[in-house]
């Protein structure tokens, strides 16, 4: 039977790349479970396969001959594992902690799962036993006892509105973006309101970016006449950490309400039913983005200067902001 497995092997029918295959996937298969040293290693025996010349391999992969042939002694091409790295732990170590003490210290990790090195350490220090919380840890690797509990990592707390705070106009603004279908397509409206005196500022923009935002409010929170202290949106990808900076920049505290909750945004939101019951919903938006920008404009001119809220009892916002004293200019640059 040998004899008729050797005259198949050398007979012309053999062709290695075939007859081998299943073999070669095999060998290429193990190796992915290799380290990365190894696998380098396994690079040498390869090319030294091919070429037969050591100088050149060594050449090629910029390694000393000693050590290219320790490896090709150490080599067994059918066990991959003879090229990892052997453990360097020495066969004898006078500090090694006594067996009695490593069984006592698995004994109490088994009756509590869940103490760590240094409640361990602590309570057989109890029975005369000292010893580091470090050494109880890596008695505890040895035995693959260590137990990694996965806990949530929980985000910062978003800043929120401090109502108590909330006295004058300028103190809290809020802002918020509402979805127009205005000649096939989808526009923007911007919206800022003062929750003290209810004036607002509105723009129609193509797109609900953090860019647009910031260009709306370098035009808007010029148009309120005073220092603006706070301005709260909703979590919106149109109200990211570029608004968060630019208003930080001009000292503006940007706080956000919770997701889901439209309430906490109460005021910029009943603005906005009451343009869709006063304005949108009339149809005289015009025919292009320009016109309904013109006739927005008037129609805000009046919500400011002469329609009555019942909220600021039959008064209009600008009655409301000229009521209090003369106020704090906010420059925008």
């Amino acid at each position: 039977m040998p004899n008729q497995f050797l005259s198949s092997f050398c007979s012309d029918s053999f062709h290695i790349n075939n007859d081998l295959a299943p073999l070669i996937y095999m060998i290429k298969t193990m190796s992915l479970k290799l380290s990365e040293s190894a696998r380098q290693r396994l690079a040498w025996m390869d090319s030294y396969r091919n070429c037969g010349n050591a100088t050149q391999v060594c050449q090629h992969f910029s390694i000393p001959k000693r050590t290219f042939w320790r490896w090709h002694k150490r080599y067994d091409p059918w066990d991959l594992k003879s090229l990892e790295n052997k453990s360097r732990r020495p066969h004898h170590s006078p500090h090694k902690t006594i067996n009695l003490i490593e069984h006592r210290i698995l004994a109490i990790k088994t009756e509590h799962p869940r103490w760590g090195k240094e409640k361990i350490a602590l309570f057989i220090a109890k029975e005369r036993i000292s010893i580091s919380g470090k050494t109880v840890w890596k008695i505890l690797k040895r035995h693959e006892r260590i137990v990694k509990y996965h806990t949530r990592k929980r985000k910062a707390p978003k800043p929120r509105v401090d109502w108590l705070k909330i006295r004058v106009p300028g103190d809290l603004l809020q802002l918020d973006t509402k979805h127009i279908s205005f000649g096939g397509r989808t526009v923007y409206q911007y919206t800022i309101v003062d929750v003290v005196s209810r004036v607002r500022y509105i723009a129609i923009h193509h797109q609900a970016t953090m860019y647009a935002t910031i260009v709306f409010l370098h035009e808007a929170l010029p148009s309120f006449g005073r220092t603006i202290l706070t301005i709260q949106t909703d979590n919106g990808s149109e109200f990211g950490q570029s608004v968060t900076k630019w208003l930080r920049e001009h000292h503006i505290h940007h706080v956000f309400s919770h997701k889901k909750r439209p309430t906490e945004n109460a005021y910029v939101e009943r603005s906005h039913r009451t343009d869709e019951e006063e304005f949108y919903s009339m149809g005289n938006l015009g025919g292009t983005v320009e016109e309904l920008r013109t006739n927005l404009a008037k129609y805000l001119n009046m919500y400011n200067t002469e329609r009555p809220h019942w909220g600021l009892g039959g008064k209009t916002p600008a009655e409301v902001l000229a009521s209090y004293s003369l106020p704090k200019v906010c420059h925008m640059s």
